[in-house]
């Protein structure tokens, strides 16, 4: 024990010295102001909800006020017993079973435990709070913003009481998941992380949006959903240089890079990429250097996105999209073969491949245009001859597509 109690208060120790509270603070304040700053320039936004926006970074810039003189008393403190009464500090469990340990000085305490890599953590806690309203910047539709709450919460959201919340030390993730989530909210300060490198606040906030879902039950259909897969990137992904890696239960699973232009797309579409572009988030910016050299074509249908893969041993185009759960895949082809009557569902690496034949493709084609275009840039990319009667008619659709219908 006495060892161990070393080597932690040591590392401690290491930590503490080089934080300064005060810059650390400040550069939070800063982002919240300058974040503002970037909304308020980039989205034309009612009077009411300007000042909406406005309050709620003040509220986040009071709490930090609120909270120095506790955080400063607090360090001063523990960087005396370190120095000078060093065997007056306790190592004890935390009650009701938590992991990790408490490191006690005085009447004050931090958190300790060793993350999933083994490097100890260390949390110095605080508590201040107040109350402030997001307003809906975004204006998404209900099924798009549905999709983005789905994904956080089969990440980094958690249930408080019955209601959704959010608790995180990354600055930008409190805007990301409050464009989600707007509306009164209560936002809390919960603490410091004392890191080697950038020490960071912990902030929590608790919504008025009901929490529906438990965590586990929407894990895979998250994982079968472009929106609902970026809000679980944007909560639990790795800022990998060259995979698209996010944490699943506790585990790292690699998604295929052909899935993040159809993420960029669609989040670009429904105006939640620019918002991430505005507020500087460190994962979007690091997806959006994952494209792969060869973009996909793609098309969507049902929701899900389709990607068309041209087959030139058969001379034939399938269109292809995967689940990671095989209900959800067997859901999805019964409501296709409601609408096309054709659809196959194979096994893969991916988990569960769902598969349109070149006939269903015709089928979308004949009635809608992105379709039609996704066709069109396949038969550019691999200067495909249209040998086949079916795919001959694809191209004439592509080419010269269907009058709109008038009466």
């Amino acid at each position: 024990m006495n060892t161990d109690k070393k080597e932690i208060l040591e590392e401690l120790s290491s930590r503490v010295q080089k934080l300064d509270i005060q810059e650390t603070l400040q550069h939070a304040a800063k982002y919240f102001h300058e974040t503002t700053e970037r909304l308020l320039d980039t989205y034309f936004l009612t009077t009411s909800k300007q000042l909406q926006l406005i309050n709620f970074a003040e509220k986040l810039i009071k709490c930090l006020d609120k909270a120095l003189p506790d955080f400063e008393t607090r360090l001063n403190q523990l960087r005396a017993s370190l120095e000078h009464n060093y065997d007056e500090i306790k190592i004890t469990p935390p009650p009701h079973g938590q992991k990790g340990f408490y490191v006690r000085f005085g009447q004050w305490y931090i958190y300790a435990h060793k993350n999933q890599k083994g490097h100890l953590t260390f949390h110095l806690p605080t508590y201040y709070a107040c109350k402030a309203r997001f307003p809906d910047i975004l204006m998404i539709n209900r099924d798009a913003l549905h999709l983005l709450q789905i994904g956080w919460r089969a990440s980094d959201e958690i249930s408080y009481r019955g209601w959704a919340a959010m608790q995180t030390a990354h600055l930008w993730q409190i805007y990301a998941w409050a464009a989600t989530r707007p509306g009164p909210m209560t936002i809390e300060l919960k603490g410091l992380d004392i890191n080697k490198g950038v020490s960071k606040i912990v902030m929590r906030l608790v919504s008025h949006w009901r929490q529906k879902y438990q965590k586990e039950e929407i894990i895979e259909f998250a994982q079968s959903n472009i929106l609902s897969l970026l809000t679980m990137y944007l909560g639990d992904g790795s800022l990998h240089p060259d995979s698209f890696v996010i944490n699943v239960r506790g585990k790292d699973k690699v998604f295929p890079k052909e899935l993040v232009p159809q993420i960029l797309q669609q989040s670009y579409r429904v105006g939640y990429g620019e918002f991430l572009d505005v507020i500087n988030s460190s994962k979007w910016l690091a997806l959006k250097k994952l494209i792969p050299k060869l973009h996909p074509i793609n098309a969507t249908f049902l929701g899900l996105t389709f990607w068309l893969v041209y087959k030139p041993k058969r001379r034939r185009f399938v269109a292809q999209t995967y689940f990671s759960s095989y209900d959800l895949a067997q859901e999805y082809l019964f409501r296709i073969k409601n609408f096309l009557q054709v659809g196959y569902l194979y096994s893969s690496k991916d988990g569960y491949m769902l598969e349109l034949p070149m006939k269903a493709i015709l089928q979308l084609a004949e009635s809608d245009e992105q379709w039609r275009r996704a066709v069109q840039q396949l038969v550019q990319r691999y200067n495909i001859r249209p040998e086949k009667p079916s795919l001959r008619r694809l191209l004439e659709l592509a080419e010269n597509p269907p009058l709109p219908f008038s009466t």
